[in-house]
């Protein structure tokens, strides 16, 4: 079936990103979170993504969109990454400075 994007609010906390189903995230625990700066691996920003790699999102979707990447220290645990479709350009290279500034 056809892939859509799923609304989620994002927010960026003590050098972690958590992913919230709803934007009253006061309270709430995260439904996911990204460690940008783990002890166990490397997290890298990517700023673009191919078509290729998102085989189902609209072209006219990919300059809003950023991929965080997860890459462990040990093969014993899967690499992992996450796509974020930003609402306009300009929050993209905003999210992904402060990302890199970080990382």
């Amino acid at each position: 079936g056809k892939q859509i994007w799923e609304r989620k609010w994002v927010e960026l906390k003590d050098n972690r990103i958590a992913i919230y189903d709803s934007d009253a995230t006061h309270g709430l625990d995260p439904i996911d979170e990204l460690d940008l700066c783990p002890a166990n691996g490397d997290v890298t920003v990517h700023s673009s993504v191919s078509p290729t790699e998102l085989p189902n999102t609209a072209n006219s979707d990919l300059p809003y969109i950023l991929r965080l990447e997860f890459e462990p220290d040990t093969t014993c645990w899967p690499g992992r990454s996450i796509y974020l479709l930003a609402l306009t350009f300009t929050e993209k290279q905003k999210w992904v400075a402060t990302m890199e500034s970080i990382v």
